[in-house]
């Protein structure tokens, strides 16, 4: 299992490096977030190695007095969102918009894979989750317009959906802020990606 994960690891780290070589995308004014808009070839070179829809890819340009960069993850539990993991980058001065990739990766374990590429590039994994009952039905949504970035404010990217039937109810990535939204859906697990720059 370890070796596999890894070989998935290695394999969203290949795909992150050429997506940022083939960036090609005319920068945004203004500090906004929006999904990357992968090329035919990058789609082939997804479903290659097996990460077709379950790997979201995130273009961001982040404010200019931003000198920290936080990916976090969580699971509802009670009603409530708990951290899970994530980690942080961080510029040693502002000045200038801080562009870059976030490449989020819904996995066989229910971990969550985390790349971050700004000036290098940063890998973190969330802790296994255990849904309540096993899934039947799910749903694996990211980040599909742009958005405008706040300092401070947590902007989620991606809303994993599993449910223990065949039946799911979708909810759009702004749920997030409203925790009870998913109350008495049956869902086995609900799981979540934030991205949030800070000065």
């Amino acid at each position: 299992m370890r070796k596999k994960a890894r070989l998935l690891c290695l394999a969203l780290a290949v795909v992150l490096t050429l997506l940022t070589g083939c960036r090609g995308q005319t920068p945004q004014a203004g500090s906004t977030l929006g999904p990357y808009e992968l090329s035919q070839d990058q789609e082939e070179l997804l479903e290659l190695l097996g990460l077709s829809g379950t790997v979201g890819v995130v273009a961001f340009t982040g404010p200019e007095e931003a000198t920290a960069l936080s990916i976090d993850t969580y699971v509802l539990r009670d009603g409530a969102w708990e951290t899970t993991g994530g980690g942080q980058l961080s510029r040693e001065e502002a000045g200038g918009p801080w562009e870059g990739l976030a490449a989020i990766q819904s996995r066989e374990d229910y971990s969550i894979g985390l790349r971050l590429k700004t000036d290098g590039v940063a890998s973190y994994t969330s802790g296994e989750a255990a849904p309540e009952t096993e899934p039947l039905a799910w749903s694996l949504q990211f980040l599909d317009q742009e958005q405008d970035i706040t300092l401070g404010e947590p902007i989620p990217v991606a809303l994993f959906l599993y449910a223990g039937t065949s039946s799911l109810h979708t909810h759009a990535l702004s749920d997030f802020s409203d925790p009870q939204a998913f109350h008495g859906e049956g869902l086995a697990l609900v799981q979540a990606v934030t991205l949030t720059f800070t000065a």
